[in-house]
């Protein structure tokens, strides 16, 4: 989406495997950040981020407006949603971008990622500002400490977080994308290689997301009453919001305990090939490993015990992980297979869909 009247420019992603079929049910919409030779972009960090302008004046002289870039990013959202509508949307953006991110992700109910994102605590009401602080895991917005663009509204919505011990240098080369490490996974690291992001954290934001979602919805059809379509409804996605979320929370998990076996294993690897045998000057090699190995010191009870431990822990949180997908599969076929007889109910189910 490239808006050329105010300069807000998005993608919507997904994922691809090797034979090249896409997984059309998670969905990534990410925003463009500032671009210092666009005068709407400037425009927009001033006025709507700066003043929490929704507008943006467009002549000063005849006083007209036009929309800001987080109603038009808004709208590329709800029309993601229409497109897709069984697809599990997150939100991800850097600079002006992650702005944009958190704006759609509290407005629409998604978990959010991004980085060097100015706070958009003028943009919001007060009660939206105590959401996002109560709620700091569904909206990441990693910045540098000395990043002076990306922390120049200060945190008012207590969702920034400094990874890094960052020295005093450029300010402006703090801000930009490129300063971030991430590793073969894609998983954002410091400085010393270990991995920031946790995936239990991941699980509790779209956890989060998806309770932020029933309890909007909720709170709507509530006005006036509960008909029992409405009640079947909201069971539907309450049930779907907690079965995603443990099995998210199962997968993650699952995966903790893999990556801790790896490391761990790795370690215990690495302290048996610092053990040389060959210093000894009285035994020879073998001497020394027989010795060794009469103390119950091998390279099966250094490493293999260890990876072997870790090899059933592992087998069993892939198991419960398995359990839990499997469960929140059958929760979301029970829903779909009811849809499917009620053409009604489905046409109901759109319709509130798109009150969220």
């Amino acid at each position: 989406k490239d808006n050329t009247s105010n300069g807000m420019q998005a993608m919507a992603v997904a994922p691809v495997d090797k034979n090249g079929n896409v997984d059309y049910s998670h969905v990534v919409i990410a925003y463009a950040g500032t671009n210092r030779d666009d005068r709407l972009d400037i425009q927009t960090d001033i006025q709507s981020i700066g003043f929490g302008d929704r507008r943006m004046l467009s002549d000063s002289k005849t006083k007209t407006f036009r929309k800001s870039q987080f109603q038009t990013a808004l709208s590329f959202a709800e029309e993601i949603e229409k497109t897709y509508p069984s697809a599990k949307i997150t939100t991800a953006g850097h600079s002006l971008g992650e702005s944009l991110a958190m704006y759609v992700a509290l407005k629409r109910g998604y978990a959010n990622v991004g980085y060097n994102g100015p706070d958009i605590h003028n943009l919001i009401s007060k009660e939206e500002i105590k959401y996002m602080q109560e709620h700091p895991e569904q909206f990441r917005n990693y910045r540098h400490k000395y990043d002076f663009i990306g922390n120049i509204m200060g945190n008012t919505t207590q969702t920034a977080i400094y990874p890094a011990k960052d020295n005093w240098g450029d300010k402006l080369e703090y801000h930009n994308l490129s300063q971030w490490r991430f590793d073969e996974n894609g998983q954002l690291v410091d400085l010393n290689g270990k991995r920031v992001t946790d995936f239990k954290v991941t699980a509790l934001a779209e956890a989060t997301a998806g309770m932020y979602r029933y309890q909007k919805i909720k709170s709507y059809l509530s006005a006036d009453g509960l008909s029992s379509k409405e009640e079947i409804y909201l069971d539907s996605l309450q049930g779907m919001a907690l079965g995603e979320g443990m099995a998210n929370a199962a997968r993650a998990g699952a995966d903790d305990v893999k990556h801790l076996q790896e490391e761990v294993v790795s370690k215990a690897q690495e302290l048996w090939n610092q053990l040389d045998f060959s210093s000894f000057r009285y035994l020879s090699y073998d001497e020394v490993l027989s010795t060794f190995a009469s103390a119950g010191v091998t390279q099966a009870t250094i490493v293999g015990s260890v990876e072997q431990d870790f090899e059933q822990m592992n087998q069993k949180a892939e198991k419960l992980a398995t359990e839990f997908d499997t469960l929140n599969q059958q929760i979301i076929q029970v829903i779909e297979n009811k849809l499917a007889t009620d053409k009604e109910l489905a046409g109901e189910f759109r319709k509130w869909n798109s009150r969220i």
